[in-house]
C-alpha cells in the first residue's frame, strides 16, 4: 500500500492556499451537516477522527460512532479524541437498517472497487449521508502542478475512482433520490437522501 499523507493532516497546514481551499471544504461540510440536525451519526472510513472529532463541534451532544477498516488509523483516532472507534468492513456494516440518522463518508469511494454497492449499504443504515470525493480532473492537475505522480496523469495511487462534479452527482443519484453536490475547489461534497 502506498504511504499517502493524510488528507486530514492538511487541515493543520500553514500555506495559505491550502488554508483558502480548505476553508471551503470545511464550510460546505459544516452547512451539510447542521441542516442535517442529526442525533446518531456514523463516520465510516473515518480515518484519523479529524472530521468525526469535527462533527461533535457542531451538533450539541451527538451520538458518533467512527468506522474505519485500517486498525493503524482507529489507533491514532482512539488516542487523539475520546470518542468511540470501531474496526468494521464498510461493505458489510454490522447494524441493523436505519440504526443512524446521518452517515458520514469522506474521501473514501475513490479507493473502492464497488462504491455502488458500498453506497447501498451506506443508505442500509442510514437514509441520509453527506460524502465526498476528489473533484477530477482538478484533483490530479494540483498533483501535477506540484510533481506528484507524474507517469500517472497526476492521478493519486490507490484512488481507482475518479469523479467530475457531474459524474459525482450521477452516481450518487442511483441510491439517493434527494442528491444536493457542491464543489469546494479540490473536491465535491453531497448532502444525499
Amino acid at each position: 500500500m502506498v504511504n499517502e499523507r493524510d488528507f486530514y493532516d492538511h487541515i493543520r497546514t500553514q500555506n495559505p492556499i491550502g488554508k483558502f481551499v480548505l476553508k471551503k471544504y470545511l464550510s460546505i461540510f459544516d452547512e451539510f451537516v447542521t441542516e442535517s440536525s442529526p442525533r446518531k451519526i456514523i463516520d465510516i472510513g473515518c480515518g484519523k477522527g479529524a472530521l468525526t472529532n469535527r462533527v461533535c463541534l457542531l451538533i450539541e451532544e451527538p451520538s458518533i460512532l467512527g468506522i474505519d477498516f485500517d486498525k493503524s488509523n482507529l489507533s491514532l483516532a482512539k488516542s487523539n479524541y475520546s470518542l468511540e472507534f470501531l474496526n468494521a468492513d464498510g461493505y458489510n456494516l454490522p447494524f441493523k437498517d436505519n440504526s443512524f440518522d446521518l452517515a458520514i463518508c469522506t474521501e473514501t469511494l475513490e479507493h473502492l472497487k464497488e462504491p455502488l454497492e458500498f453506497l447501498d449499504e451506506l443508505k442500509r443504515v442510514s437514509g441520509e449521508a453527506i460524502l465526498s470525493v476528489p473533484n477530477e480532473p482538478y484533483w490530479s492537475l494540483k498533483n501535477l502542478v506540484r510533481g506528484k505522480y507524474i507517469m500517472n496523469g497526476g492521478c493519486t495511487p490507490n484512488h481507482i475512482n475518479r469523479w467530475t462534479k457531474t459524474g459525482f452527482e450521477n452516481l450518487l443519484n442511483e441510491p439517493y433520490d434527494k442528491v444536493d453536490v457542491k464543489s469546494a475547489y479540490l473536491w465535491n461534497l453531497a448532502s444525499c437522501s
